[in-house]
């Protein structure tokens, strides 16, 4: 019993660690692996579960809340089909399979190099601010996206707001920076939209994606 608590621990920290460091940089990963362990370790001395469906629902909630915590890359099909599992990964973990965790690394992926593809398209055209729409930056009041054309929308808004707030900070900067009439005239700051600018804007959303 002894050894499968332990091997618990170990799942709870690498399930944790994998959707952690799936974006780290590989030089940060040692120091996360480190922080995970001693936060399992604490959590497993004060507060030991039974290993149980109970326990794989825990684990699996956990994971799938780190595993897409913005809710911005899986779909609805995909957490429904890694629902699946939600009563299985105790069984996994005596059985040492990590069936689950490959699956949901290989949809993870193939919705991130999606993502990409749909983050280049949206942001080679101009946004049409003209038209009063709204973005929920909260990911804990909506849910994954329907499908794909879902997932092109939530984008397309994600994108838009970021390029207004981008917009903004560069109008805001330039106004600071503006100490005479002759470079007020150059940018036209006083116009009521600078298609200009929109595009320094989305030149400079994409560049942050790129890092």
């Amino acid at each position: 019993m002894k050894r499968l608590s332990i091997k618990i621990l170990l799942l709870v920290s690498v399930l944790a660690l994998l959707t952690t460091t799936l974006f780290a940089e590989e030089n940060d990963k040692d120091k996360i692996v480190t922080d995970i362990m001693l936060q399992s370790l604490q959590m497993w001395h004060y507060n030991p579960n039974p290993i149980d469906e109970h326990l794989s629902q825990r684990i699996f909630r956990l994971y799938l809340k780190n595993l897409d915590p913005n809710k911005q890359f899986l779909l609805k099909s995909d957490v429904k089909h890694l629902k699946n599992y939600e009563n299985q990964l105790d069984k996994q973990l005596k059985n040492e399979s990590y069936d689950f965790y490959n699956m949901s690394k290989i949809i993870l992926q193939q919705r991130i190099t999606e993502t990409s593809l749909i983050v280049q398209e949206t942001l080679a055209k101009p946004f049409d601010f003209s038209v009063k729409e709204s973005f929920e930056t909260d990911p804990e009041k909506r849910d994954f996206p329907d499908g794909p054309q879902g997932l092109r929308e939530y984008w397309r808004l994600n994108l838009k707001y970021q390029t207004l707030l981008t917009y903004l900070e560069i109008i805001n900067t330039s106004k600071s920076q503006s100490n005479t009439q002759k470079a007020d005239e150059e940018i036209n700051l006083n116009q009521p939209f600078h298609p200009e600018i929109e595009r320094q804007a989305r030149e400079k959303v994409a560049q942050n994606f790129k890092r």
